[in-house]
């Protein structure tokens, strides 16, 4: 037998060990492990169980804390994201109403231009007749230099 000793008092090395597993759900969060100088009572024993299993609530409590803080983070992480794209979107669709705009007025101003050629169409066609249109047309098509 070697004696156990420290700073408070000197005893003979008997010493009883148990090792206690910490349960949650019938599921091993940690384990305890406990000497005694002396044997250990029904009533510790007892107490020893009842802490064990308070401490497997306390551990599940914990980890399920940290996975919702790190659902929070991860949902946090992804609103932000949806944000950046949502602003995003929203400067596509504004660069895509202005050019629909844009396309929109082209259309009318070509619209306007068909309105003009046809009026002028009419106007040729009141006044010299067909012929006057066909001659008009060889005109504009003849080189200026082969007028002579």
């Amino acid at each position: 037998m070697v004696p156990i000793s420290s700073g408070l008092f000197r005893a003979p090395a008997r010493i009883t060990w148990i090792v206690l597993p910490v349960l949650f759900e019938g599921e091993v969060k940690a384990v305890i492990e406990l000497a005694s100088l002396g044997a250990f009572t029904e009533l510790q024993l007892t107490f020893l169980e009842q802490l064990t299993t308070s401490i497997g609530i306390v551990l599940n409590s914990i980890e399920a804390t940290m996975q919702t803080e790190g659902l929070l983070k991860q949902s946090q992480q992804l609103a932000t994201e949806l944000q950046v794209q949502q602003r995003e979107l929203q400067q596509t669709n504004e660069q895509l109403e202005q050019k629909a705009q844009q396309l929109a007025d082209r259309n009318v101003e070509v619209e306007a231009k068909n309105q003009e050629i046809e009026q002028a169409r009419r106007a040729v066609g009141g006044e010299g007749g067909p012929s006057f249109a066909l001659t008009l047309e060889v005109q504009v098509r003849v080189p200026r230099e082969h007028v002579a």
